[in-house]
C-alpha cells in the first residue's frame, strides 16, 4: 500500500499497488518491496512474499508508471530456504537468509539488470 504524510506524524492511504491477490501462488504476505529505474520509464520491483506454506521467496514485478504493477514471479528462492527484507543497493540485493531453519544471516547477490 502506498501512504503520504506531510509531517511523518498525521498519513493518508493512498492506494494499494500489489497485493496477494497480484500473484499465482497462495501467498499470504507481501512486503519489503524495493524499486529501482531500469531504463526511462521502466522501473521494477524486488519484493518478498510468504506462502501458503511458511515459505519465503523475493520475487519481481515490472511497471512503466509506478502504480501498474506487471509480477514477472519468483527471482530467487528454493525449498528448504527462506529470503526476506530484499533491498537494492545499486546492482547489489541485499537480503536475510535462513537454510533448513538455521540462523538468519546477511546475504548479497549481484541481480544484473538490461
Amino acid at each position: 500500500t502506498e501512504w503520504r504524510s506531510p509531517d511523518q506524524l498525521s498519513w493518508q492511504h493512498v492506494r494499494t499497488l500489489l497485493t496477494t491477490r497480484d500473484l499465482p501462488v497462495t501467498a499470504t504476505s507481501v512486503f519489503s518491496p524495493t524499486i529501482r529505474e531500469l531504463a526511462p520509464g521502466l522501473y521494477r520491483m524486488l519484493f518478498s512474499v510468504a506462502d501458503a506454506s511458511g515459505r519465503y521467496a523475493i520475487w519481481s514485478a515490472v511497471s512503466t508508471d509506478r502504480i501498474t504493477w506487471q509480477v514477472e514471479g519468483e527471482l530467487m528462492g528454493r525449498p528448504g530456504t527462506n529470503l526476506y527484507y530484499a533491498a537494492l543497493a545499486g546492482d547489489r540485493l541485499v537480503y536475510l537468509r535462513s537454510d533448513n531453519g538455521g540462523w538468519l544471516r546477511l546475504a548479497i547477490a549481484t541481480v544484473r539488470m538490461p
